[in-house]
């Protein structure tokens, strides 16, 4: 009795797209990573920088540091920055908060035990990403201590997890178009060479 056996062995050409796949998606995926470690970082250095905004302009349009005064503006560099803006004395009771209402502001409100107020405060810099129950809603929180004559305390900017989303997907989608468009490009540049390759081949 004899048994044949077929083994069917893959072409230089199969293996060389075999390999170029894997490595393609291996390259997509490092690139996405580090797409999305440069955006996170992005954001995170524009709400600091937003912070300080907010704390350079406390310092030059604040007087007695009361609440009604407070307030006020820090609606208005809410609407402007986009962020959610909230100013909060050294013993973490909240003088202004671009959400929160002035009435409901005065003694009711305190943020003493908000992780990125302590960090602010201890170390200088405060950044969370937590569930707001203000707002029902998962945010990014950066808070800077601030020092005026009169008061300190700290600055904190939050803006919703879900824009960050968002910008990440739009992202995903650009990455996965330019993959096609290159994946394409290299389709084509292989076919014309070896299109080449064969006339060449001919000739000889």
């Amino acid at each position: 009795m004899y048994f044949i056996f077929f083994f069917k062995q893959k072409t230089a050409y199969e293996i060389y797209q075999c390999d170029w796949s894997s490595d393609v998606c291996s390259s997509d995926l490092y690139v996405e990573h580090k797409l999305q470690e440069w955006l996170e970082n992005r954001i995170k250095a524009e709400m600091i920088q937003s912070a300080k905004n907010v704390r350079e302009t406390l310092s030059f349009t604040i007087k007695d540091a009361s609440p009604a005064e407070i307030a006020p503006v820090v609606e208005r560099l809410g609407e402007i920055s986009r962020y959610r803006v909230t100013v909060a004395a050294a013993d973490g009771n909240v003088l202004g908060d671009s959400t929160i209402s002035v009435g409901d502001i005065s003694g009711k409100v305190n943020y003493k035990n908000r992780p990125e107020i302590r960090d602010a405060i201890e170390n200088g810099l405060g950044i969370s990403l937590r569930h707001s129950a203000t707002l029902n809603s998962g945010m990014m929180y950066v808070a800077i201590p601030f020092k005026l004559k009169t008061i300190s305390g700290t600055v904190r900017v939050a803006t919703p997890l879900l824009e960050i989303d968002n910008i990440k997907t739009r992202f995903h989608y650009i990455i996965i178009v330019v993959s096609v468009v290159a994946f394409i490009i290299i389709v084509l540049l292989s076919g014309l060479a070896t299109s080449l390759l064969s006339k060449a081949i001919k000739k000889e």
